[in-house]
């Protein structure tokens, strides 16, 4: 069995042996039985994208939590969307057009560009990091760039963990690894510009779905509850 499959395999045993644990809170493996097995799936994958975290300073557990309910909800909704015309709506006029989410990790383009302007900000006053430059001047030819790098796992990942270090540059100090989940997850659900007032008012709110749309969806849950819960099951998975 080669070493991918026993990862895999490990994970899944974590899930699965995991329900009793939870049984007085939502268990999301079970509201989304299909979606978050492919998820989970999904993250033992991709140990290269794991191992990249660790090598830029970022804790695996942390970064996969972040995103774990992008993976679950693109699972969900991928086959309702023709992606290619929305993105050439949006190279052509921007944002204001067509903002949509893309990929795995469902991250916005405006989002993205939101985050190459905070890291030019900010790039200045950190050390020990090779310098990224981008162009933000907002043309069809920067909008095409960031489209191409969100529709590849590397530019995704390039861009979560720009976030993650933008959000550690607040200092922000947490009373347990979980809160800090929580704290992160809500930011990079809403915004990282908000203030940490607001970033924790949003995270008890109930805004996520995996309907084509809020109004189609009839139930919804709570961004930063799921990424903390699949901290909680596989955060282990990921100690060296």
């Amino acid at each position: 069995m080669c070493k991918s499959t026993l990862y895999i395999a490990a994970l899944l045993f974590l899930l699965f042996s995991s329900f009793n644990a939870y049984s007085q809170q939502i268990d999301y493996s079970k509201e989304f039985p299909m979606s978050y097995t492919i998820a989970v799936q999904y993250v033992a994958r991709h140990q290269g994208t794991t191992e990249n975290m660790r090598n830029n300073g970022i804790d695996p557990a942390l970064g996969w939590s972040i995103v774990f309910p992008e993976l679950i909800r693109y699972d969900a909704i991928q086959d309702f969307f023709e992606v290619s015309a929305l993105q050439t709506l949006y190279i052509q006029f921007g944002d204001s057009y067509a903002d949509f989410s893309i990929g795995e990790f469902q991250i916005k383009p405006s989002f993205a560009m939101q985050l190459q302007k905070q890291w030019m900000y900010i790039q200045p006053k950190l050390f020990g990091l090779p310098p990224l430059v981008f162009d933000t001047t907002n043309t069809p030819d920067a909008r095409r760039a960031i489209v191409s790098q969100l529709n590849s796992d590397q530019g995704q990942l390039m861009y979560l963990i720009l976030f993650i270090k933008i959000m550690d540059v607040k200092n922000w100090v947490f009373l347990s690894n979980e809160a800090k989940v929580r704290c992160y997850a809500t930011a990079y659900n809403s915004s990282f510009e908000y203030s940490r007032k607001t970033i924790e008012r949003l995270s008890d709110e109930r805004n996520f779905h995996t309907g084509i749309t809020r109004a189609l969806s009839s139930t919804l849950y709570s961004y930063s509850d799921i990424a903390v819960d699949f901290y909680k099951k596989f955060g282990v998975a990921f100690q060296k």
